[in-house]
């Protein structure tokens, strides 16, 4: 005979199974949206159309910007650099270092605010903060467990690009496209992941010509999404690749490197991904997620322009740069778990979400070396170039500017990290979660240490960028 507590739980139980029936019913017919969000290219691209000159600024000096992932705490942290960026200083001639960004990279949150700042400029500084760093960009989201949570993580993601895509469409990027942007000063280029072939997907013109695909078929808004699409906790972004409007080869540093031993590692691996796109008949739909995967720091999209400058390098443009400073944003966090003070403690997920960092932290540390090396081969490339110009170009460039040496062009690349602004205060913005929705007092902090790791000496800025 059975106790009573045994009857109680057998009937508890079979309650349990029937509610997990009737929920793997309800959720069944649940779909996924995984329509291309990109369109065929009507017209070839031509190799001469892909922008190889690095802009130039009036004095010489070129900034380049590099925005990290983090979700809301990075795009703050961009923001309040961009912010510092306006400052007047004298010893730039009295004028904002931002007037003197040329390009700048983004991923996951760092890409928010990088397309925003690309589109709109300096209305960035009239209604960002408003329409997104204080916003809820959750309020669309799934992200608590609920009806159809687990039949959608288990059908791709918790999220598809009915969610996100359309809440950044609706609030910051309306129908924008990358061709806006690609057309535009400063250069904006945004980083997802071809999570397939393990290589970054940079919305630039060249990747458009390797997909054969029309950059202005595709929203600003669904290339944001994309660079900040958590596996899981969001669908992946399905680009299309159309094969059958291939008519232009790849470019000729990708065909190269696909092949060439001595290339990095990471040109030769998209130089390859690139000729599966159009060669490999299994490879027709990539599916994008969020850059951070392959780049959190989003070098691998500069590297790859660096890597590609073999092309029609303006020499006008070239002569004129004399310093050119990358500055790398990153608003990565410290380890802030206390489980290693004893043998024990580490939960399982204490232990997933460290190998994950762990991973992250380490590709964006060889991805920094790399674009360091890469960046030093760009400028010996340039010394040769503009050293063995012919005695008119050089004439004409001496008389704008009286005393100028074909030698005369530095390189630097700088990191601009939480750890700039001391250990307490990186701990304390490390503790900020990786989310789309802060607390204001969070996102105040964020935005303030953002301007305040422009103007902290120790790193650098004046003695890299100040012209003597």
């Amino acid at each position: 005979m059975c106790p009573s507590y045994c009857i109680n739980r057998r009937a508890s139980m079979a309650k349990s199974l029937v509610a997990i029936a009737c929920f793997l019913l309800a959720t069944a017919c649940a779909t996924t949206d995984w329509t291309p969000v990109n369109g065929p290219l009507e017209k070839p691209i031509s190799e001469t159309q892909f922008p190889y000159a690095i802009p130039s600024s009036d004095d010489g000096v070129v900034i380049g910007l590099s925005f990290s992932g983090g979700g809301t705490r990075a795009a703050a942290f961009a923001y309040g650099v961009l912010d510092g960026l306006r400052t007047q200083y004298a010893w730039n001639r009295g004028r904002p270092l931002l007037d003197n960004v040329r390009f700048i990279s983004g991923v996951s949150g760092g890409s928010v605010t990088a397309a925003y700042y690309g589109l709109f400029h300096d209305r960035i500084f009239e209604d960002f903060e408003r329409k997104f760093l204080y916003a809820n960009a959750e309020s669309d989201l799934r992200t608590s467990f609920g009806p159809g949570v687990i039949q959608a993580a288990l059908s791709g993601g918790i999220n598809d690009q009915t969610r996100l895509p359309r809440w950044l469409q609706k609030n910051l990027f309306g129908n924008a496209t990358i061709n806006d942007l690609l057309e535009r000063t400063p250069r904006i280029v945004l980083n997802a992941s071809d999570i397939y072939n393990r290589v970054p997907f940079t919305f630039t013109l060249q990747t458009f010509n390797a997909i054969c695909s029309d950059p202005s078929s595709v929203l600003v808004a669904d290339a944001v999404a994309a660079s900040s699409a958590v596996p899981i906790a969001f669908v992946p972004i399905v680009m299309q690749v159309y094969k059958q409007n291939c008519t232009n080869p790849l470019p000729s540093w990708a065909s190269v490197a696909a092949t060439d031993p001595s290339a990095a590692a990471k040109i030769q691996a998209t130089g390859w991904a690139w000729t599966k796109y159009r060669d490999d008949p299994d490879v027709n739909f990539l599916k994008l997620a969020d850059g951070g995967i392959t780049d959190n720091l989003g070098l691998s999209s500069l590297s790859l322009f660096l890597e590609s400058l073999g092309g029609p390098q303006k020499l006008v443009d070239l002569a004129r740069i004399r310093r050119l400073v990358v500055l790398v944003v990153d608003a990565g966090q410290q380890q802030t778990q206390s489980w290693t003070n004893t043998a024990a403690g580490s939960s399982g997920i204490d232990l997933a979400v460290a190998s994950i960092d762990t991973g992250m932290s380490s590709s964006a540390q060889a991805n920094f070396d790399l674009f360091g090396q890469l960046l030093k081969r760009w400028r010996q490339a340039a010394v040769a170039a503009r050293c063995h110009m012919n005695r008119v170009d050089a004439a004409k460039i001496l008389d704008v500017r009286p005393g100028w040496r074909c030698g005369d062009i530095e390189v630097a690349v700088l990191h601009l990290s939480f750890d700039v602004l001391g250990a307490a205060r990186a701990r304390q913005l490390s503790m900020v979660p990786t989310r789309l929705s802060l607390p204001t007092e969070q996102v105040e902090e964020v935005i303030q240490a953002g301007r305040d790791v422009v103007r902290t000496r120790p790193w650098g800025l004046r003695e890299q960028i100040a012209l003597h």
